[in-house]
């Protein structure tokens, strides 16, 4: 897995890292946005991840074919995170995005979610893009609806009501 530049007309320059190739201070960035209160709210998993246990995820992403996570930056700063997970070339991807909570900058998530369709239909060449949202977390609800994701359908997950969304290649 390799590092990825895309240019977007509105956002220039995003530098997608692979998580595989960053650097150890990048490595504890990544551990240290996801441990964020702000972040690890609206996971699955909310519990405060441990460095040794983040270093053995990083490593078996190595081994991964259908898997990709990447740091993403804008003019060299970390701007957030994206995952694609469940890929299936050519047909669908469920897409994981969260902006850096350190930074102070506004608009990132229009950033990351430009970025990774961006990504997922170009480079892995899928027709749709799959996400999951916490049903109470209506600001990425609301987001992911004015980036165009429709709504599919509710589910459980983890004792959490869920709402799944979609958005096709145009």
């Amino acid at each position: 897995m390799t590092n990825k530049v895309i240019l977007l007309e509105d956002f220039n320059e995003i530098e997608l890292c692979n998580y595989t190739t960053l650097d150890q201070d990048d490595v504890c960035l990544a551990l240290e946005m996801r441990n964020h209160e702000e972040i690890r709210s609206w996971m699955y998993n909310q519990k405060h991840i441990p460095l040794p246990e983040h270093l053995s995820f990083i490593d078996k992403l190595g081994t991964k074919t259908k898997t990709r996570y990447f740091l993403v930056k804008q003019k060299g700063h970390v701007i957030g995170s994206i995952n694609f997970s469940k890929i299936k070339y050519g047909n669908s991807v469920d897409f994981g995005i969260y902006v850096n909570p350190l930074s102070q900058l506004k608009g990132l998530g229009r950033v990351l979610e430009a970025a990774g369709c961006e990504y997922a239909f170009k480079e892995l060449e899928v027709e749709r893009i799959n996400l999951e949202v916490i049903e109470s977390n209506k600001k990425a609800i609301d987001f992911y609806t004015r980036c165009g994701y429709d709504f599919v359908n509710q589910t459980i997950i983890n004792d959490q009501n869920v709402i799944c969304m979609k958005k096709q290649k145009s």
